[in-house]
C-alpha cells in the first residue's frame, strides 16, 4: 500500500473501498461533485434503470454524460446514502466544479484489472488532465486513487477499513460480498 507522484498527482492503490472511504473519511468528498463512470463493473450506467431510480428515489439529481451519471457536490451525499449504489468494482472521478458536458469516458480502471500502486496507464493519465479532474477512487480488489496533495494520500492509505461494513468480506478475499 503506497503512492507514487506522477505530474504533481499522488496516484495509489490501499485496501480498501469507496464506501468505506466516504464513511470514514468524508473530507476526501466534500465540496466534490464526482462523475460515477462504473458501478459493479458495468460501464454504461446510462442503462442501469434500478439505479437511476434509486437515485430518484433518493431526491438525487443527475445528469447522464454519455454513458456515465453527473452528481453534483449538493447530491454526493444522497449517492452514499443508499447501499446499493457504491457497492463494489465502482469509479468515480470528483470534480471541483462542473465537469464539460462532452466528457466522455471509454475505459475503466476498477483494482480488478489495474493496481496504481505498481502502475499507472499513461492513457489514464492523460484522460484524468483532460477532463480536469481533481481526484480520482476506483475499486473492488482494494483501491485505487488519485489526489493532489501527499498529506490525502497518506490518510487515504491509513483509513480503517471495517471488515463487512462496506460490501467487502470480512473474510479477507477482496472483493467479496458479504
Amino acid at each position: 500500500m503506497s503512492y507514487n507522484k506522477i505530474n504533481n498527482y499522488f496516484f495509489g492503490y490501499c485496501n480498501n473501498s469507496i464506501s468505506n472511504l466516504y464513511k470514514n473519511y468524508f473530507e476526501f468528498f466534500k465540496n466534490l461533485s464526482v462523475l460515477i463512470t462504473c458501478l459493479d463493473s458495468d460501464a454504461n450506467l446510462s442503462n442501469k434503470k434500478l439505479i437511476l431510480n434509486s437515485l430518484d428515489n433518493n431526491n438525487c439529481k443527475y445528469e447522464l454524460l454519455g454513458k456515465s451519471i453527473y452528481v453534483d457536490s449538493k447530491y454526493v451525499k444522497n449517492v452514499f446514502e443508499d447501499k446499493k449504489i457504491i457497492t463494489h468494482f465502482d469509479e468515480i472521478y470528483l470534480f471541483e466544479t462542473n465537469p464539460n458536458k462532452e466528457t466522455i469516458i471509454n475505459e475503466s480502471y476498477t483494482t480488478d484489472g489495474y493496481n496504481f500502486e505498481r502502475d499507472v496507464p499513461s492513457e489514464f493519465i492523460n484522460l484524468f488532465k483532460k477532463i480536469c479532474a481533481k481526484r480520482y477512487l476506483s475499486d473492488g480488489c482494494g483501491l485505487n486513487f488519485v489526489c493532489e496533495s501527499e498529506i490525502i494520500a497518506s490518510k487515504l492509505i491509513n483509513v480503517r477499513r471495517i471488515p463487512g461494513t462496506d460490501g467487502i468480506s470480512g473474510r479477507g478475499i477482496p472483493g467479496t460480498r458479504t
